[in-house]
């Protein structure tokens, strides 16, 4: 996120300790995230916009993703559902409006009891670990 507008995230980066490492590294690496999404994504892509190209025709049905937060025992967890919810709800909100994604995708992020992320291709469900975002290098 921080990589993506650091104007905006800076406060954030602030509160979790990013060292200049780490934040320096955020707008290369969104960067490189953001056109492997782009790629990968462009053939699911309503054409509501320009960019990527469209392949689909606006009004192509396609499937949700939902964002849960379970409540967190960590104070990064509860920081992140609290702070940036709604904001993630409302990019996955925006996700379904402008792909045709072949099938739901449940994006929960929880206390996992380690530091992972992982996508379960045959459920579709992504899980985010809080205790990854708790510990990300500094």
């Amino acid at each position: 996120m921080y990589g993506g507008n650091p104007a905006i995230f800076t406060s954030m980066a602030e509160q979790i300790k990013f060292d200049e490492r780490t934040s320096g590294r955020c707008e290369e690496e969104f960067t490189k995230q953001n056109r492997a999404r782009r790629t990968i994504l462009g053939a699911a892509h309503s054409g509501r916009y320009r960019f990527p190209e469209g392949q689909l025709p606006a009004d192509a049905p396609g499937s949700k993703v939902e964002v849960t937060f379970e409540p967190s025992k960590s104070e990064i967890g509860t920081f992140l559902a609290t702070t940036f919810g709604d904001g993630l709800r409302g990019f996955a909100d925006n996700l379904s409006k402008n792909y045709a994604l072949p099938r739901p995708i449940a994006v929960t992020y929880k206390d996992c009891g380690e530091l992972n992320a992982r996508y379960d291709p045959r459920e579709g469900s992504i899980t985010m670990c809080y205790d990854l975002i708790e510990h990300w290098p500094s």
